[in-house]
């Protein structure tokens, strides 16, 4: 069976065109809105990301402030006790110093 071909319609050939046209119009703009979309997307993506980094240096500030605090305190607390024990330290020498002085004495009234 042999198939005929038909004559080229204009009408057809120009509707076709249009078609193909408008299509490509459709996906342009599609491209154009996924583009614009992505963008935002990205914006706002940064955007989070500033504000997570903010965020996230303001609690480190506050740990290591926090952190300094302790130190400083648990420094004071360590000078009070060296010193406590420091004078704890020269009390039992002066007693250890005034008994041998007092037996040296008995002594020496023993001997006078």
């Amino acid at each position: 069976m042999r198939f005929k071909l038909k004559p080229i319609n204009s009408k057809q050939l120009q509707r076709q065109q249009e078609h193909k046209q408008r299509v490509k119009c459709q996906e342009e703009a599609a491209a154009q809105k996924r583009l614009a979309r992505q963008k935002k997307h990205k914006e706002l993506q940064l955007q989070q990301q500033a504000v997570a980094s903010q965020a996230r240096t303001v609690r480190q500030k506050k740990h290591a402030e926090r952190l300094e605090t302790q130190n400083r305190i648990a420094a004071e607390r360590r000078e009070e006790r060296q010193r406590a024990h420091a004078e704890l330290l020269v009390r039992q020498h002066e007693a250890l110093m005034l008994k041998k002085q007092q037996r040296r004495e008995m002594q020496s009234q023993r001997d006078a």
